[in-house]
């Protein structure tokens, strides 16, 4: 099983992106154990994220095919539940004071 987040999934699907072959890569090579390929599970959440980015660039015709994808069962997308609801809040107020420090250029 692969749990996917928006950047690598944006990057894959966005042939422009700095980090499109390294992701795209990543995704082929992921197997599950021999014989089944494993699923790529995608939270709820992050389906939305991955659209947004998609229609800025590449643009609609990618995004749509990422939903025709989902549509079809390619990636499984996994429900958010009431207890995840819960652990994100206690994990909100736990790092209330964090703050993130700018990035430097590489």
């Amino acid at each position: 099983m692969l749990i996917a987040d928006t950047g690598p999934l944006v990057a894959m699907l966005n042939a422009k992106d700095r980090h499109h072959e390294s992701c795209t890569s990543l995704f082929r090579r992921f197997r599950g154990p021999i014989i089944i390929p494993a699923p790529i599970i995608i939270p709820a959440p992050i389906v939305t994220e991955v659209a947004y980015f998609l229609q800025i660039e590449p643009g609609p015709a990618v995004e749509a095919a990422f939903l025709d994808a989902l549509a079809r069962g390619e990636l499984i997308v996994e429900s958010t539940t009431t207890q995840d609801f819960s652990r994100m809040a206690d994990l909100v107020r736990q790092y209330a004071d964090f703050r993130w420090a700018p990035r430097t250029p590489r």
